[in-house]
């Protein structure tokens, strides 16, 4: 009984398909944070104008989500993806077809690892002193821990500054090669990789950015 309702349904959809000179239906979605969000249902005719039939629209508005995926379930990583399902009536006008185009969104962390040069007094300061440096752009927060207990005298006050004050002027004026960029990025200085011969250490920094991606057609 439920099949020959359903089969009785789908024809009268079709007839209503061809009484409104339908050609097909774009369906436009964003989901993403676990919703759907917006999403737009135009039926367009073989003249391209816009057909409106509430019949049409409510049993459409259902049945795309019967036959499509879509990926709405957010992780971080993952945030969501974009498109259009393409809605048309099969050669054997018995039932329809959908096939969806989308672009999924990620959020991304490409790390990079430079070297910076350093002066006598700094290298001599972070040898002695330094434990690891940290910090992060967004919130322009930015600290140095220590390894040893020691009396900060004006002299070294003045050499952290400046050591400080190099480092973030280097990590926030970098200029990854990626688009998209957030503004989230931190930076990680490691005491282990001290060049005290070449005077030099390296920085660890993540940028975190959006990338784009065609998604499967499922």
């Amino acid at each position: 009984m439920e099949n020959l309702e359903l089969m009785e349904r789908t024809e009268r959809i079709i007839n209503l398909w061809k009484e409104n000179d339908v050609e097909y239906i774009d369906f436009e979605f964003n989901c993403g944070g676990d919703s759907m969000n917006d999403t737009t249902l135009n039926i367009y005719d073989t003249k391209g104008d816009l057909v409106k039939n509430d019949e049409l629209e409510n049993y459409f508005d259902n049945e795309v989500y019967h036959n499509v995926n879509f990926y709405e379930a957010s992780d971080g990583h993952y945030i969501g993806e974009s498109g259009n399902v393409h809605i048309s009536l099969n050669d054997e006008e018995t039932d329809f077809e959908y096939s969806k185009e989308s672009e999924s969104e990620w959020c991304e962390h490409t790390h990079f690892t430079e070297t910076i040069n350093l002066t006598d007094e700094e290298v001599d300061f972070i040898d002695k002193y330094v434990s690891d440096i940290n910090g992060n752009m967004s919130e322009g927060d930015y600290n140095i821990n220590y390894k040893v207990d020691f009396i900060k005298s004006d002299e070294l006050v003045e050499v952290e500054e400046k050591l400080m004050n190099k480092i973030e002027d280097y990590f926030e004026n970098y200029e990854p090669d990626l688009d998209n960029l957030s503004e989230w990025h931190t930076m990680e200085i490691d005491i282990d990789s001290l060049d005290k011969e070449d005077k030099t250490i390296k920085v660890e920094m993540s940028f975190e950015h959006y990338a784009y991606y065609p998604s499967d057609d499922y």
